[in-house]
């Protein structure tokens, strides 16, 4: 979320600041109007190099306190947090404004957010449409296949997020438009599972829908999809599950929809 507005208006904050406590002592001076100019800009300056690193980062919090609200609403997933979620959102705003109040970490609120945003929807994919449940996964795909071509092991991280302390980095990684994908995708999750919910896939429907056969995976692959949980510690082994976790998840997306979301509702369900 870009916030480049608030350093200009926090400045022009302190220069105001700076003015009032330059003022009176511009008036106690004596002489023709060209030098008091002269001198003001001189005092102006020195207040401005006392005052600024000091108040800044105050003004700074306090401009990001009174409109954080404002800005979470133009994301769509804030927006539907707040509407369908209003307890947890509750809580995230209360955690986000005393974190700001305090000059956290940015990276470690941003890990308090996810830690929120995750559990919110590990509940809601269950409950949630075919639709919503295929729309996350297709991001989701998208996403490991982005870290994927991007090499190293960052797309093994983004499956298992609890090896890092914070999303950011795999975050920032991210296309604008895979971005906006996420977050349309994160609310619809959230709007259905309180507006159309769908009962949870049991292991009986699993099997009576045949939604595993159906894949028509190689029989050594699943092998390896049952090993997806094992930790990994090389650079060849992490990367051969991102093979494997997009070659599964890539072949649920071609199945029919009542099919394939199934298939993810269930995954998140415990079953």
């Amino acid at each position: 979320m870009q916030m480049n507005w608030v350093a200009p208006l926090a400045g022009a904050a302190i220069s105001i600041l700076v003015a009032l406590i330059a003022a009176p002592l511009i008036r106690r001076i004596e002489t023709n109007s060209g030098r008091r100019r002269v001198i003001y800009v001189f005092l102006f300056l020195i207040a401005w190099g006392i005052a600024s690193p000091s108040i800044k980062p105050s003004i700074d919090r306090l401009v990001l306190v009174h409109t954080l609200e404002g800005e979470l609403a133009k994301n769509v997933t804030y927006a539907a947090l707040k509407e369908y979620e209003p307890v947890t959102y509750k809580r995230v705003l209360a955690k986000l404004k005393a974190d700001i109040r305090a000059g956290a970490n940015a990276q470690a609120a941003y890990a308090e957010i996810q830690r929120e945003f995750s559990a919110v929807l590990g509940k809601r994919l269950p409950s949630t449409s075919n639709e919503a449940a295929i729309a996350f996964m297709k991001v989701l795909v998208d996403q490991v296949k982005l870290l994927m071509d991007q090499g190293g092991d960052i797309c093994y991280l983004s499956l298992h997020p609890e090896l890092l302390q914070s999303q950011v980095k795999i975050y920032s990684r991210f296309t604008p438009a895979l971005k906006d994908a996420t977050y349309a995708a994160m609310a619809q999750v959230m709007r259905d599972a309180r507006l159309s919910p769908m009962a949870p896939v049991t292991d009986a429907q699993m099997t009576e829908m045949g939604v595993v056969d159906s894949l028509q995976l190689h029989p050594d692959l699943w092998i390896d999809v049952a090993d997806l949980d094992t930790p990994k510690d090389t650079l060849a082994l992490r990367r051969r599950d991102c093979e494997v976790w997009l070659t599964l998840h890539t072949a649920v997306l071609k199945l029919s929809e009542d099919s394939a979301g199934a298939f993810v509702r269930y995954q998140y369900s415990g079953g």
